[in-house]
């Protein structure tokens, strides 16, 4: 049986590659897409493929009204978006994959909280660009030679 897959932020950069990732998995299932923006639209034609069967919701709530308990919320859409989404998905029964950035300590405690209460799981992965983890990684060599900057 497929894990049903919910992709919040669905046009955006990252979810117009998951949408048809997810699609074309025999181990996924698109369940639902938001994107504010293209509301009302398919999900695959929305990035440009052909239909999905999936309409895209205007809000996360909106997109699990009606789906069953215990699939997959995958976040990627903006920071002021990003705790909000989650801590739903977590009430309504659904382990969440959070791939914006922005979130702060207390952010994370308050999430990991909310995931042991609701026996859920929580993947927190602010940037899973190669050039984000590159540029990380060259900062923290040039750090060992350059003990300031301006």
């Amino acid at each position: 049986m497929p894990i049903s897959v919910v992709i919040a932020g669905s046009t955006g950069w990252v979810g117009r590659a998951l949408v048809p990732a997810v699609a074309s998995a025999d181990d996924l299932a698109l369940a639902a897409a938001v994107a504010p923006s293209a509301a009302g639209r398919d999900a695959g034609e929305a990035v440009g493929l052909a239909p999905a069967g999936v309409m895209i919701a205007r809000t996360l709530g909106e997109a699990l009204d009606g789906l069953p308990a215990g699939g997959v919320v995958v976040d990627y859409t903006r920071p002021g978006a990003v705790m909000g989404n989650t801590l739903l998905a977590l009430s309504r029964g659904f382990h969440v994959v959070i791939g914006t950035s922005g979130l702060g300590a207390e952010d994370y405690a308050q999430i990991d909280a909310a995931a042991q209460t609701a026996r859920l799981g929580v993947i927190a992965a602010g940037n899973f660009s190669v050039t984000a983890a590159l540029m990380k990684r060259f900062a923290l060599e040039a750090a060992k030679y350059v003990a300031t900057w301006r």
